[in-house]
């Protein structure tokens, strides 16, 4: 079978090939603000283009019933049939308006070369602006009574096409207006696109300026726009909690290498140490015990790293049941050992129906770490203590020694991540990943701890945990 070499398409070829697609932000303002410019000049020129129709209107309305009026008021006064309009066309005029007077249904005197129109009803209301089709056109006409001669009425025509060129005319003079307008607003667009995205240039390049080896720079917001000010602001507190987790992952690796370290380095120490010569087998069998409780101890600080590898601020532990006294039963019989080859009494308790919802594993790591911590620091010959008991409703667990106890100074911060205390000579050293893990493991299930200051020596370490079922209430630190 031969084979075929085939390179992976390369995902920026993609990207470059639909770059001319792509808009910048400038460039969508731009449209942005000449679409919408666009559509503010048509709103205006449609209501312009309507006032001016309904006014035109109105005025050819006005200005045939002031010709009708006229008319109909100089037959009244004069009882004559020679007004000027009548005798004569005016076809010069902005608006040619043609007269006639009517007996009944009988025309008896009209303007010279007006169209040919068909006599209109009798009953049309007097001063009604009626609009009547001709072979020349649609005229629009209104009529008036001569009122000290029934019967007789007069009425004024003009064409109404006169009325649709102006509108035409206005329609063009807006549609050149607006062509006009749009190259205007696109630059005018432009150049607020430009002045408006000049800040978030600013801090495009002051990010893209920045050293990832060196998270302590933060961005300085120029101008006065609040929006590009938030957006600096987030962004600085968004360095400020990366260059936190940046700082807290540099000293757990650092606290993961010392804990890991130390018991490598035992083993090995033992094991060159038992191979430089022959040794009894009581010797290596003893060699053997020390290097698995080495490695049992490795396995909890593995434990320990790995479940805060996965932490999460969302980490949900499954609800299931678990005995409190079960988990303390259990932990004596993994550490008891441990306790014992330092000449430590262990001694542990549990009330009966300790029942809380959770994890067992992670409540067990949780106090071995704990147990684990109490033996590290105690001195040979001394008690530790873990009771486990009901108080208010909520399962209490206590872990005491008789060591050292910590400084006051150190108090506060023991549960802060990676925080290791103990600088002065002989003091006991805190935190490190045993106390945050207790605390992680703790606060997943809902619970609260605390280092007790009533005891005068060693640490007394009191974890209350909510109970299974409705009634269970949230512990009160």
């Amino acid at each position: 079978m031969s084979s075929v070499s085939r390179s992976r398409p390369d995902a920026g070829a993609g990207r470059r090939h639909l770059r001319p697609l792509e808009l910048s932000f400038r460039s969508v303002l731009t449209i942005s603000f000449s679409v919408i410019s666009m559509l503010l000049y048509v709103a205006a020129s449609l209501i312009i283009l309507g006032f001016q129709t309904r006014h035109g209107r109105e005025d050819l309305h006005v200005l045939l019933y002031s010709e009708a009026e006229g008319l109909a008021g100089y037959i009244a006064s004069t009882d004559r049939l020679d007004y000027p309009e009548l005798v004569a066309f005016e076809d010069e005029t902005p608006l040619p308006i043609w007269l006639r007077v009517f007996q009944g249904s009988r025309v008896i005197a009209s303007t010279p070369e007006i169209p040919v129109v068909p006599v209109p009803p009798a009953d049309v209301e007097e001063g009604r602006l009626t609009m009547v089709e001709t072979a020349d056109g649609v005229l629009a006409s209104v009529q008036h009574q001569v009122w000290n001669r029934p019967g007789m009425r007069v009425e004024a025509l003009a064409r109404r096409e006169l009325l649709d060129a102006r509108r035409r005319n206005l329609l063009f003079t807006l549609l050149l207006t607006g062509l006009i307008l749009l190259p205007l607003s696109a630059g005018a667009g432009r150049l607020l696109a430009r002045y408006a995205l000049r800040p978030v240039e600013s801090l495009v390049v002051s990010i893209g300026a920045m050293d990832p080896r060196h998270l302590s720079g933060r961005l300085t917001a120029s101008g006065s726009v609040r929006e590009i000010s938030d957006l600096a602001a987030e962004f600085n507190s968004l360095l400020e909690r990366f260059e936190t987790t940046v700082e807290n992952m540099k000293r757990f690796t650092a606290n993961a290498s010392h804990e890991l370290r130390t018991p490598i380095a035992s083993l090995r120490t033992g094991i060159e140490v038992t191979l430089r010569r022959d040794r009894h087998p009581e010797e290596y069998r003893s060699l053997l015990t020390e290097s698995l409780q080495e490695i049992d101890r490795m396995q909890r600080v593995v434990e320990g790293l790995m479940a805060l590898a996965r932490e999460t601020a969302d980490v949900e532990p499954p609800r299931e049941p678990v005995d409190l006294g079960e988990v303390v039963r259990l932990s004596d019989r993994t550490m008891r050992p441990l306790a014992e080859e330092k000449q430590l009494r262990l001694i542990t308790s549990a009330a009966d129906a300790l029942v809380v919802p959770g994890n067992a594993d992670q409540l067990q790591l949780m106090l071995i770490n704990l147990i684990d911590n109490a033996i590290r620091h105690s001195p040979g010959g001394s008690e530790i203590r873990v009771d486990a008991t009901l108080q208010d409703g909520h399962g209490r667990v206590m872990v005491s020694d008789e060591g050292p106890g910590i400084p006051p100074e150190d108090r506060p911060h023991i549960f802060d991540r990676h925080f290791q205390g103990g600088g002065r000579a002989g003091a006991r050293r805190t935190g490190g990943i045993g106390l945050d893990l207790v605390r992680w493991v703790v606060e997943v299930h809902r619970g609260t701890i605390r280092l007790l200051d009533e005891v005068e020596t060693g640490a007394r370490f009191e974890i209350l945990l909510p109970l299974a079922g409705p009634k269970a209430s949230p512990p009160s630190a």
